[in-house]
Parts: C-alpha cells; structure tokens; sequence
C-alpha cells in the first residue's frame, strides 16, 4: 500500500484536479482563433486552357483574421517556372496583402498544377499552400 503524507497527498490531488480540469475545459480555452484558412478569398485558380506561349498572372488576396500582427516571412514556388511576390510583410489584424504570382508555362504540356507556399509566424499555419492549374496547349 502506498503511503503518502498529508502535505504530499493534498498536493498529488491538486496537481490532478488542475489536469482533469485542464482536459475538460481545454476545448472552451484553447480553441483556435487564428484560422487563416478561412482569411484567404480562394487557396486555388484555374487558368483553364492557355498557350504555351502566354505568361500567366493572378492575384492571390489574403487577410490577416489573427486579431495580432502577423508576418509574413517568405513566399515561395513550387518550380522555377513561376515569380510571386507579397506587396506586404507586416499585416495588422483585418488588413489584407496580394500575393502577385507570374507562372510562364512554356516548358509544360497538358494539365498541370503548380503551388505557392506563404510562410508566416503564425505557430497554427506556418505554411499556407496556393495553387495554380491549368492545361497547356501546344
């Protein structure tokens, strides 16, 4: 049988009753509030069928629903077929930033689906994925 002291005893069911409540309530505490996927007009944009001989441009919109400063601290191509750029790095809680993105698909044939990647310093989406389809005709 285990012997505890009373000093010991009050602290192990106190330190259990801080658990139990924590794992009960956690749900209602931590619940997440920083869902940028829900802050991005559309994650992907089909330029249907297009020459191979056409550059490709679209604007990705994206808003900042953390209700803190969020950075955005890279975007990148899946391929280096494609150029993006951010007009921001520094967004204030609801301000919006374009995420330009120029895809020359000369090299390419067919259907294809090429992505961007935006890194933030958001520790719920440290990465967001866009992405661009189209079919290349010759």
């Amino acid at each position: 049988m285990l012997h505890l002291t009373s000093g010991r005893l009050r602290l192990s069911v106190l330190f259990l009753t801080s658990i139990l409540t924590f794992c009960f309530f956690s749900p209602l505490v931590c619940r997440p509030t920083e869902n940028l996927q829900e802050s991005v007009q559309s994650k992907i944009w089909d330029f249907g069928r297009v020459k191979e001989t056409k550059i490709l441009k679209h604007n990705f919109i994206f808003k900042n629903e953390t209700g803190k400063i969020l950075h955005i601290v890279n975007v990148s191509t899946s391929c280096g077929c494609m150029v993006s750029k951010v007009n921001k790095t520094t967004l204030l809680p609801r301000e919006t930033a374009v995420i330009a993105v120029e895809f020359n698909p000369a090299s390419y044939s067919g259907k294809i689906t090429q992505y961007v990647y935006l890194h933030t310093d958001n520790i719920k989406n440290l990465l967001i994925e866009f992405a661009l389809r189209a079919e290349v005709m010759s």
